[in-house]
């Protein structure tokens, strides 16, 4: 059995299919870049991101016992609060 011409040529060239998947990636790339950037810029302009990406030092806290319960949220020690790695940020 032989095609017809006209079912061949409604059929997209593999140029073509190419083309429709590199816009289909394109267009969700885009998009997913256009959310991340909103997100972020209504983190900045709410204060969010201060929070959530604020450094903390020593001097940042009234007291050892609040240093204590931030180290413990987070014994990664992401603000460096224990240099000496003894267990016991702040201490003066």
């Amino acid at each position: 059995m032989s095609r017809s011409p006209s079912s061949q040529a409604d059929r997209p060239t593999v140029g073509q299919r190419l083309v429709d998947a590199s816009w289909t990636v394109g267009t969700t790339v885009v998009s997913a870049l256009l959310v991340a950037v909103s997100l972020w810029g209504v983190g900045e302009v709410s204060g969010f991101n201060d929070e959530v990406f604020r450094d903390l030092d020593c001097g940042d806290f009234d007291s050892q016992t609040e240093a204590q319960k931030v180290y413990d949220d987070d014994p990664g020690d992401p603000h460096d609060l224990d240099p000496d790695r003894d267990g016991v940020p702040c201490e003066r």
